[in-house]
């Protein structure tokens, strides 16, 4: 019980964490994302974003790329 109420607390912080710093990227590739939750593993040491983007087919892929590359921000 506790340790998923760690892994749940984890996840809230890194759902606010990361709409943050997408927040301030300065990338003119990114159009409209949302972030739609955030995967963490039982040990806390991976996570995976799950993002939707609003747009053209087009605009999807250039802003699917730009995060990808701003990955190590």
């Amino acid at each position: 019980m506790a340790a998923s109420y760690r892994v749940n607390r984890v996840r809230q912080l890194l759902l606010r964490e990361f709409s943050g710093i997408i927040g301030r990227l300065k990338d003119p590739r990114i159009g409209m994302v949302n972030l739609v939750d955030v995967e963490v593993s039982k040990d806390l040491r991976y996570a995976k974003l799950f993002v939707s983007v609003i747009g053209s087919e087009e605009e999807k892929k250039e802003t699917l790329a730009a995060l990808q590359k701003a990955e190590g921000f």
